[in-house]
């Protein structure tokens, strides 16, 4: 089940009962504020249980204003400018609590530490690590198939991530000979500066 990726005038959101939300995964400032209560809207109509927001913190107030809550913050997420807010906004008081505490817990201490005594590793000899290509992308969906059994975006179709590499993604991966045994993609928004 693949969720829908649309645009409401020039910001891009995805939604779909596969994650049960909506997800405004870019902003444009000439929306705000008519995109709230269009996401809004839209999720009540839908039925979802969630809204998710990437808004940079100068667009967040009409948000902030609408019960959304900040989540998350990274500075600097924009070309190492400004601040990013990741927003929720909870439509099922169920979908706010977290099914599985301690395990975050463990994973928040986990990376702390980890990030404290963080070194560069080595490969070993036999593994190359290098940015994913056009050609790769049969592969990568075929990895993909085999951790995912589904995903909200369409990661299993190698035209898709084709066309990720050629707009806001960058994949790397690590090979052994010609076999993909890992990947990770990082998200970039070029429009933003």
């Amino acid at each position: 089940m693949i969720d829908k990726i649309e645009t409401f005038g020039n910001s891009t959101l995805q939604h779909g009962k596969h994650s049960n939300r909506v997800y405004l995964m870019s902003l444009a400032a000439e929306d705000i504020p008519e995109i709230v209560p269009y996401i809004d809207n839209l999720a009540i109509t839908e039925g979802y249980t969630k809204i998710f927001a990437k808004v940079p913190s100068p667009a967040a107030a009409p948000f902030l204003d609408s019960d959304y809550l900040v989540e998350a913050s990274i500075p600097g997420f924009f070309n190492g400018q400004g601040e990013t807010l990741f927003l929720g906004k909870y439509l099922c008081p169920e979908r706010k609590i977290e099914k599985k505490p301690d395990l975050v817990r463990q994973v928040i201490e986990a990376a702390e530490a980890k990030g404290a005594a963080l070194k560069r590793a080595d490969l070993d000899p036999n593994l190359v690590c290098r940015q994913a290509l056009h050609d790769d992308a049969g592969q990568m969906a075929e990895l993909y198939r085999e951790v995912f059994a589904s995903y909200p975006f369409p990661i299993h179709d190698p035209a898709y991530l084709i066309q990720t590499m050629e707009t806001n993604v960058l994949y790397y991966g690590i090979w052994n000979g010609p076999t993909l045994l890992a990947l990770a993609s990082a998200e970039m928004d070029r429009q933003k500066s």
